[in-house]
């Protein structure tokens, strides 16, 4: 599917899709760069791995001498993506959260790298950002960013309503809006 975007199809609409957009954008990003072939795919596990791997070291490296540092790092970056050996959504979310605990000590930006989180992967990405919640000071400015991050482009693409009917709603073809959305829970 992250191919179909670098053709200039629109998730939702051209195409169903029960998870959010992230994953599919993040393919679609390194097809453009590297070609819709095995390396853009390599290249994109690489790339995540290597995030996730210095988000393993900075937040272990803030609470660990530096030989269990490194053991950590090391687990980190064999374990995250060396089982599936292939980009997937669980892991690209997990990724952002990751990246999110990072940025912890700057709310916003942790919201906005949690509400990526969610964009990827709705239920995992909700997780993670329920859980770091309670690491952050301000918290307000994390869910304004998380919030703006998720909602943002996919209301500027005019996705919103497709989304919720899509991830949420339905995993049918049935056209049910956000207004039968809201007489579902009157019942």
């Amino acid at each position: 599917a992250g191919y179909r975007i670098t053709k200039g199809q629109i998730p939702y609409r051209d195409f169903y899709l029960t998870v959010g957009p992230g994953h599919l954008y993040m393919h679609a990003l390194f097809f453009l760069i590297f070609g819709f072939n095995k390396f853009a795919l390599l290249a994109h596990l690489v790339a995540a791995n290597t995030l996730m791997a210095f988000a393993v070291y900075h937040l272990a490296r803030a609470r660990l001498d530096p030989l269990f540092c490194a053991l950590a790092t090391s687990i980190g970056a064999v374990s995250f993506y060396l089982p599936v050996a292939h980009p997937w959504y669980d892991q690209n979310s997990a990724l952002w959260i990751g990246l999110s605990a990072v940025f912890l000590r700057h709310p916003f930006s942790a919201g906005l790298l949690a509400g990526a989180a969610i964009l990827t992967k709705t239920n995992t990405g909700l997780l993670g950002a329920a859980v770091l919640i309670f690491g952050v000071r301000r918290r307000w400015s994390f869910v304004f960013g998380a919030a703006l991050a998720f909602l943002l482009p996919l209301a500027v693409q005019g996705l919103l309503d497709d989304f919720i009917h899509q991830t949420i709603v339905a995993y049918d073809n049935s056209r049910t809006r956000l207004t039968d959305f809201a007489k579902a829970w009157k019942v």
